[in-house]
């Protein structure tokens, strides 16, 4: 083994390395062979804290929903609104593409490995509790801004948006996302919200 790594930051250093490998070439080139090639220890190195290819992705999505939870949770702590965390859900994903691409796969990750669970579990009930604070019906509002917001960030790092001609080069995607959300909300023009009291009476009309 390289004198460069130590037991404890070599593991940091496949999870690194692993993370660049799937930026570059996709999740497919991924293997604990490559991984210890490109960092120049022996093949049986990563083995030491990996058991496999798929144990190693299952410690990267651990790690995605460790940093995501902390990050809605910490909008939460703040005070901030339900679409506020949403966003901080699309600033995660758009600064994290590889972690994000992994953790949603569930063909990779073992669901089974207690750590990742539980990583996973507090993530969700950060963002059911977010939603708690501003909707009656928490449950429908949770998946409504997961669903809103993880199709975003999907479309956005797919590069659809941009093909479709929503995301023009340099545009702030953050921001269009917080305009999207908005505008879902919004009552159609000339179109009166359900329980807004008409400024002319029932009738309607002038």
């Amino acid at each position: 083994m390289s004198s460069e790594y130590h037991h404890g930051n070599l593991r940091t250093a496949i999870i690194e390395r692993s993370l660049a490998i799937i930026a570059d070439e996709g999740v497919d080139a991924l293997s604990l062979r490559a991984v210890a090639s490109e960092l120049g220890v022996s093949h049986a190195a990563p083995r030491h804290h990996f058991a496999n290819r798929r144990a190693l992705l299952t410690a990267i999505a651990t790690e995605g929903y460790a940093e995501l939870g902390s990050r809605t949770a910490a909008v939460r702590d703040a005070g901030g609104s339900f679409l506020e965390a949403g966003l901080a859900y699309v600033r995660f994903a758009l600064e994290n593409p590889a972690k994000f691409a992994v953790m949603f796969d569930p063909t990779l990750v073992d669901h089974s490995d207690p750590t990742f669970a539980a990583a996973a579990d507090r993530t969700l009930a950060v963002l059911q509790a977010s939603a708690a604070r501003h909707h009656a019906d928490a449950d429908a509002a949770a998946l409504a801004g997961w669903s809103l917001m993880h199709g975003f960030s999907a479309l956005a790092l797919s590069g659809a948006l941009a093909q479709a001609g929503f995301a023009p080069k340099g545009v702030d995607l953050v921001a269009l996302a917080a305009r999207a959300a908005s505008l879902l909300s919004a009552a159609p023009p000339g179109e009166v919200p359900a329980g807004t009291p008409h400024p002319h009476g029932e009738g309607g009309t002038p």
